[in-house]
């Protein structure tokens, strides 16, 4: 009898599992439900530029400003990105780091931060386990094949290397002493936090 109630508590258990894996990610940008203010930050692995594994749970040791955003193929992510780039010093002069994470391989990373004379650190997210954990992740497919077809599936692909076809909606965290500080996210993909906006966030949580 124990080891039969044993082996049901863990087909439960199991179970339980698989639900809370596949709630963190939303059929739909309007489904997601970003951390916030308080939340201990996640450790999850992503990579640099370089290739190097970086933990992000390591930021908390320095104030830092993550951005998550769609890719490099995104116009708006572009213009967002070299908004920050504009502000960086300002930044980096209250204590702060900047990283900017998408689901971008390594290649299309170095692509973005070229291109866009980029000189803050860009992360790959391309397993998605950052916006997972963040709780920013959506199944681009689904919301995006109506509309587009098939080839925003090829894009996707093609962009992180991967068949999830997950996306971030684009967010902005600060992350201080292991905590979220702020947390701002927008399922409009084409609405960001402006870089006025986010010095004043800066400057509230330094």
């Amino acid at each position: 009898m124990k080891v039969l109630s044993t082996f049901f508590a863990s087909i439960v258990f199991a179970s339980m599992n698989v639900l809370a894996d596949s709630s963190t990610i939303a059929e739909s940008s309007t489904g997601t439900s970003a951390l916030t203010k308080g939340t201990t930050i996640p450790a999850v692995s992503m990579t640099s530029v370089n290739g190097d594994q970086v933990d992000l749970s390591n930021f908390s040791k320095t104030p830092t400003i993550a951005i998550f955003y769609r890719g490099g193929w995104c116009p708006y992510c572009n213009r967002h990105l070299s908004a920050i780039q504009g502000i960086k010093d300002e930044l980096r002069e209250m204590g702060y780091q900047i990283v900017a994470i998408s689901p971008d391989k390594v290649d299309e990373l170095k692509r973005t931060s070229e291109g866009q004379q980029l000189d803050y650190q860009l992360l790959s997210d391309s397993k998605g386990d950052a916006a997972r954990a963040f709780g920013i992740a959506f199944d681009a497919a689904k919301e995006y094949k109506p509309k587009y077809g098939e080839r925003v599936v090829g894009m996707l692909e093609n962009a992180s290397g991967e068949t999830h076809h997950q996306l971030p909606v684009p967010s902005v965290f600060i992350l201080k002493n292991g905590k979220v500080e702020y947390s701002y996210s927008n399922p409009d993909y084409t609405v960001r936090l402006s870089a006025d906006e986010l010095l004043e966030a800066a400057k509230a949580n330094r």
